[in-house]
């Protein structure tokens, strides 16, 4: 009964993918470096908000050769508003690896794709099938879906128990004749059938296998057993402008936000107290005694992961150029600041206060 079941799904997904799969430019060739710059802009956004950002990419960098010698910060800039940015840089040091190493052809193999930074095992998996037609399956969040309903897996998908689980039965039903696009299939019917709430169970072609829909268990599976604690953090951004000029500050520290630009920052786990702000060490370099506050009054909230981040900007006019910290603070033209790379939050900033600053 298994092994009927599991021709049945397999060929009723590849079925259901030739007459549903949405026109994707990715789609249209089997290019390893396509295929993996879409799957790693995928892992941040759906297909609608991601296509923008996938053909302002390939555009700029048409191949492994013109990534390879791009500047990280105008790659950074490219991503801006994807986050995560450190798979943006992952993708820059991959290709000068590739380029170095393999003269900017894609290794063919799952084993060689795994050892490559920033290329794990989803991305090998996806790489490896759709570009070279090797028998490997992929798992990713909508094909945990869809396996777990159709099957009725209970194992949490973020389990070492229920990723074996998992992997046995993607690769068990896994087309070895069509394996790329037996896996665009189940990704894509995960996507757009099998969706996380409330799917069309009446039309779908699995419903008759399906233990989710026999069972009523749509909306328990698939079972995530760990959800992460958001921290909430207090960001406050001093801003000091000196007529047309202002400070930014680049990132140094690894994690969050590397290697992009924002104000001088205070930041805090506890909510910012007036006092303890004004001794700060950034403040007395920044805030001197003839300077004119202005304390905008929105709290700006930007929720990422794991981090809730409350932000609140303090604009600093001053009539001299203060002392600059270190290195990593510069002056630079009000007019430029958007050809920096920011995070979304500075991004957003940005595009409601830029017009407040000259007051």
């Amino acid at each position: 009964m298994q092994a009927f079941q599991s021709v049945n799904f397999t060929e009723e997904l590849l079925s259901w993918y030739a007459q549903h799969a949405r026109i994707l430019p990715w789609r249209e060739d089997t290019n390893p470096y396509h295929i993996w710059i879409s799957e790693v802009i995928l892992q941040q956004t759906r297909v609608n908000q991601g296509m923008s950002y996938y053909l302002r990419f390939v555009e700029k960098y048409p191949g492994v050769g013109e990534l390879a010698a791009a500047e990280e910060e105008d790659v950074l800039k490219l991503w801006q508003g994807l986050g995560y940015y450190s798979r943006a840089r992952n993708l820059l040091e991959t290709a000068r690896v590739i380029h170095r190493d393999y003269a900017d052809l894609f290794p063919g193999r799952y084993v060689d794709l795994i050892r490559l930074k920033g290329i794990g095992e989803y991305t090998a998996s996806a790489i490896a099938s759709i570009a070279f037609g090797e028998a490997v399956p992929v798992l990713d969040g909508n094909v945990f879906r869809v396996l777990a309903r159709v099957f009725g897996i209970e194992e949490p998908i973020d389990s070492t128990s229920g990723r074996k689980v998992f992997k046995a039965l993607a690769a068990q039903h896994l087309s070895i004749r069509y394996p790329g696009m037996y896996n665009q299939a189940v990704m894509e019917f995960g996507a757009l059938q099998c969706v996380p709430l409330n799917p069309d169970c009446e039309t779908c072609v699995l419903r008759g296998m399906c233990k989710a829909k026999e069972l009523n268990l749509q909306s328990r599976l698939p079972v995530k057993q760990y959800t992460g604690k958001v921290m909430e953090v207090y960001h406050t951004y001093l801003i000091p402008l000196m007529g047309a000029k202002t400070i930014m500050e680049k990132r140094n520290t690894g994690g969050l936000w590397r290697g992009l630009y924002q104000f001088p920052l205070i930041e805090s786990i506890e909510k910012p107290d007036q006092l303890k702000i004004v001794e700060h060490t950034l403040w007395k370099h920044f805030a001197g005694q003839d300077s004119r506050l202005t304390f905008l009054p929105d709290i700006d909230i930007h929720l990422l992961s794991h981090r809730k981040i409350f932000a609140n900007y303090i604009l600093i006019y001053r009539s001299d150029e203060p002392i600059l910290p270190d290195e990593h603070y510069f002056f630079i033209d009000q007019s430029e600041l958007h050809k920096l790379p920011v995070s979304r939050l500075m991004e957003r900033f940005l595009e409601n206060n830029i017009r407040r600053f000259h007051g």
